[in-house]
């Protein structure tokens, strides 16, 4: 398809927009689920992907996101054990304090309820 499409000037320019207009969708759409919830990474991966079947600057681009990812996920597999220790430890520290906070200003978290809580302490 996309080598009928480059025979007719017309038709190719048409593609190009249409994946600059696709991709560039899918990689707004994951620069927003940042902020909102939502697979992030994977649509700005896709959308990337998708501008990269096209244009070069984009192949580029995510050729340096792939390397950067990669970097990152072998200096994580070969962290040292404290290290690793270390990270899980604050990461349920933070649950745990998080947790204490939303309790502590009413808030019902879906793992902890104030009544149950109350009901345990005998606070009724």
């Amino acid at each position: 398809m996309r080598r009928r499409a480059k025979s007719n000037p017309a038709t190719d320019l048409a593609w190009r927009l249409a994946v600059l207009v696709v991709g560039g969708a899918v990689l707004l759409a994951g620069l927003i689920m940042f902020i909102t919830p939502g697979p992030g990474w994977a649509a700005i991966f896709l959308g990337l992907a998708i501008l990269a079947s096209e244009f070069a600057w984009a192949r580029r681009l995510l050729d340096r996101v792939k390397a950067t990812f990669r970097k990152a996920a072998t200096q994580a597999r070969g962290s040292s054990p404290k290290r690793k220790l270390l990270a899980g430890g604050l990461v349920a520290v933070l649950v745990v304090l998080v947790a204490l906070i939303g309790w502590r200003s009413g808030v019902d978290l879906p793992f902890i309820s104030s009544a149950a809580v109350n009901a345990s302490a005998g606070l009724r």
